[in-house]
């Protein structure tokens, strides 16, 4: 990879329901999976679809990385946002 390249880091946030997947990172209300990114537009297309389905994209400070979350009407929602609160203190 050049340095004029630019890679994202794409995450889909899920609820744990007291399991989470192997390899993802735990958090205090879910878990963060990755998201496969291949040299293709099915990332992107996947990211487009999530987003008219209204999911909510979080994108840190200082990294390329996007996170999809649930729908804005989800009851999972205040889940989401406190892991992500929690996700940000620790990279900080």
């Amino acid at each position: 990879m050049s340095p004029h390249e630019r890679k994202i880091l794409v995450k889909e946030w899920r609820p744990s329901n007291g399991r989470a997947e192997a390899g993802a990172e735990v958090l205090p209300h879910g878990f963060l999976r990755p998201v496969k990114t291949q040299p293709s537009r099915r990332p992107i297309a996947r990211i487009e679809a999530a987003l008219r389905r209204g999911r909510i994209v979080s994108a840190f400070a200082n990294m390329t990385m996007l996170v999809l979350g649930p729908h804005h009407d989800s009851p999972y929602v205040h889940s989401f946002d406190e892991d992500m609160k929690h996700y940000n203190r620790q990279m900080a």
